[in-house]
């Protein structure tokens, strides 16, 4: 045999080796993880049952805290602050001292108009019994107080008018000068008739007009008493005091406001509806409430109010709803989220909305029956965050697939434990 034949035949028989011992490697390693998928355990997936149960589709509306009740509070006369009784964030009751003014003017005004009343009261009276000597001299005696009583509101209207043209004094201190200067001038003609009625007689229509004079002297005095009152504010409502615009030494003037009172252990949420919303809600429906910033618990509110129509700017429809607040957690401005019906279903096919699967447009879950995974198309209708309703394509109590899904295949044996969630 030539050394060409000979290396050839080493050549193959090499090449047949390296070819036997490749085939003995890849089986070699093959066999361990072809025995291993063989003896693996199936697949655990966890599956719960088609039930059925009721299903309200919500969308989530934005609102504001507001209070239920705000008061304003105003000064009804001028002068100089005294007192001031509330601070922001204090809590007041109704009835509770907020503000108090000088009163020594008003309190004047108060002692004169009562001593007219009396005097009027007096001479009525004196004109209804007829004269004596003793009441000729009180007679006298009262015209000659009118008479200096008129001389000192004349000189008082005097100072009066200078300083308010220069800018010293109020229109409205003016005019009580001006007005006193016109009771005084009337208490003067009154008591110069009483006397002239004492020295002649009384006659009818002397003690008609004494009467009269009665009758003005006490509503004059009903005024200043008015008046009087007016200069010690009280809180109109309970609640706690949001803003306040005077501080003790101020001066303040007649409609001034000086406190705002908001109601605190209750409060509204306004929100706005679109139009698609709006005829999903009516008076007196509960909504669940959420304000963050306060609690993360779910309130329920009552709907108190709807708009008739749509806002032009926005043309959303207004709607508040009331909320408890007994611990004044939620307060005026905070952001709510409401969460507004708009369609249910009762006693549907209910499953949980991770249970189902797209391929396309088609939506599947998977049904284990007796230990094999059965891939099945359903129809689906009504869903809310985490439920949805099955119109087709399962039955009730068969054994859905929520958490493994994604790893089957139809026919698949799997191993199953069952959770319990309900709608």
């Amino acid at each position: 045999m030539s050394k060409n034949n000979t290396g050839n035949h080493k050549s193959i028989i090499f090449l047949v080796a390296a070819v036997l011992l490749m085939v003995a490697a890849l089986t070699y390693w093959h066999w361990p993880h072809a025995t291993e998928t063989v003896e693996s355990d199936p697949l655990m997936v966890e599956v719960v049952g088609v039930s059925r149960g009721d299903l309200v589709r919500k969308v989530r509306v934005t609102g504001s805290v507001t209070p239920l009740d705000t008061s304003h509070v105003v000064s009804k006369l001028s002068g100089r602050v005294t007192e001031f009784g509330a601070k922001v964030g204090q809590s007041v009751e109704a009835g509770q001292l907020i503000m108090r003014l000088d009163t020594t003017e008003v309190d004047a005004a108060v002692r004169q108009a009562q001593g007219a009343l009396q005097a009027a009261q007096a001479n009525h009276q004196g004109l209804i019994k007829g004269a004596s000597s003793e009441e000729v001299d009180q007679a006298r005696a009262a015209v000659d107080q009118a008479r200096a009583s008129y001389v000192a509101a004349e000189q008082a209207y005097a100072r009066s008018r200078v300083l308010f043209e220069e800018g010293a004094i109020s229109r409205q201190q003016y005019e009580g000068a001006k007005t006193q200067l016109e009771v005084s001038a009337a208490g003067l003609t009154m008591t110069e008739r009483q006397l002239e009625a004492v020295m002649k007689g009384p006659s009818q229509e002397l003690v008609d007009a004494a009467r009269a004079n009665v009758v003005q002297a006490q509503a004059a005095y009903d005024l200043a008493l008015s008046r009087q009152r007016d200069a010690v504010i009280f809180a109109p409502i309970s609640g706690v005091v949001a803003h306040t615009d005077a501080a003790v030494g101020d001066l303040v003037g007649a409609g001034m406001p000086v406190a705002v009172i908001i109601a605190v252990d209750w409060v509204y949420v306004e929100a706005g509806l679109a139009e698609s919303l709006i005829n999903w809600v009516e008076v007196g429906d509960k909504i669940p409430v959420t304000v963050r910033a306060a609690t993360d618990q779910i309130l329920w509110g009552d709907v108190t109010q709807l708009a008739p129509a749509a806002d032009s700017r926005t043309r959303l429809f207004g709607m508040k709803v009331r909320l408890e607040n007994p611990d004044s957690q939620l307060k005026s401005g905070m952001i709510a989220e409401l969460d507004v019906p708009t369609d249910q279903v009762e006693q549907g096919l209910l499953v949980p909305r991770r249970a189902i699967l797209t391929r396309g447009e088609a939506q599947y879950v998977f049904v284990i029956i007796e230990g094999v995974a059965e891939r099945r198309r359903v129809r689906t209708g009504l869903y809310d965050s985490d439920w949805i309703e099955i119109t087709d394509g399962v039955t009730e109590g068969e054994n859905i697939v929520v958490r493994g899904a994604s790893y089957l295949e139809d026919g698949m044996a799997v191993r199953t434990q069952k959770v319990e969630e309900a709608p």
